[in-house]
């Protein structure tokens, strides 16, 4: 068991080594990289989704005149926030950049309620939650 763990350990440095060599010389991660860091990170890799999606958002209901420019400037920096929480976390973990339970619960919190404050300020009602599958403690 000891020994599988440690093999895992060395297989997940030596896919992010590429990684980090490149982000550090400045030059962006390939689309491989990419997919291999969304594989090994899924967590993190739907927390930028959703805040792509949420600037994106925000994006059109400026350009629509849902919101004003200081409304969308408010959001704008209220998901770097986020995202520079997430990214903090992870790199504090010594875990391979994965978030714990909680970083992770408490990310999807602050989502969640940027996601409300968007709707809210583009007057539009928030979507529906989520069906129960009974999947929920998987």
């Amino acid at each position: 068991m000891k020994l599988s763990r440690i093999l895992t350990s060395i297989l997940a440095v030596s896919l992010l080594v590429p990684v980090i060599a490149r982000a550090e010389n400045g030059t962006p991660p390939t689309p491989q990289q990419r997919a291999e860091w969304r594989k090994t990170h899924p967590a993190r890799a739907k927390d930028n989704a959703r805040i792509r999606n949420q600037k994106k958002q925000l994006k059109a209901d400026l350009a629509s005149g849902k919101i004003t420019q200081a409304q969308y400037d408010t959001q704008m920096k209220q998901l770097r926030t986020i995202k520079k929480e997430e990214r903090v976390d992870a790199r504090a973990n010594q875990n391979g950049g994965h978030l714990t339970a909680g970083q992770q619960q408490a990310i999807n919190g602050q989502l969640n309620q940027s996601r409300q404050t968007i709707n809210q300020d583009a007057g539009t009602p928030p979507p529906a939650p989520p069906a129960n599958t009974g999947n929920a403690g998987q």
